[in-house]
């Protein structure tokens, strides 16, 4: 039997959209609104997968989770500016969408699940109406 558990973490930042090899008029164009810094009270939901462990009842040492969550997720995030403190967004190399940003917490997390356990999907809500979701095939 393989059991899901789902760990949330909140933080608030700011990002906007924009290509700097287009002009302003089709980035807005393009983004709209936005262009324009803006910020986002996000969610992300991060569910492990596995068998519980017999000795101990549970399928991840949730301290060593939220370790992880805090280190990876919440401290370099929260109250910053997405687009300067990751590197694709910095660079122009890629937007920071929502979806964009799911991708970039499956790379620094899919590796560094603790224990047994193993990164099913990361589901960032940008707000109620958009979350994006990057799972395990």
């Amino acid at each position: 039997m393989i059991t899901i558990l789902t760990r949330t973490v909140r933080f608030s930042a700011g990002h906007h959209y924009g290509r700097d090899d287009w002009s302003a008029e089709r980035n807005r164009q393009v983004f709209g609104a936005g262009v324009h810094p803006h910020g986002h009270n996000y969610e992300v939901q991060v569910k492990v997968s596995g068998e519980v462990e017999a000795e101990t009842g549970f399928l991840v040492d949730l301290g060593a989770l939220d370790l992880l969550l805090e280190e990876q997720i919440r401290a370099p995030f929260d109250q910053r500016d997405l687009n300067q403190v990751i590197e694709p967004f910095r660079t122009g190399a890629t937007q920071p969408s929502t979806e964009e940003l799911a991708h970039h917490l499956w790379r620094k997390l899919v590796d560094r699940i603790p224990g047994a356990a193993r990164l099913v999907s990361v589901v960032v809500r940008e707000s109620d109406t958009l979350s994006a979701e990057v799972r395990a095939e």
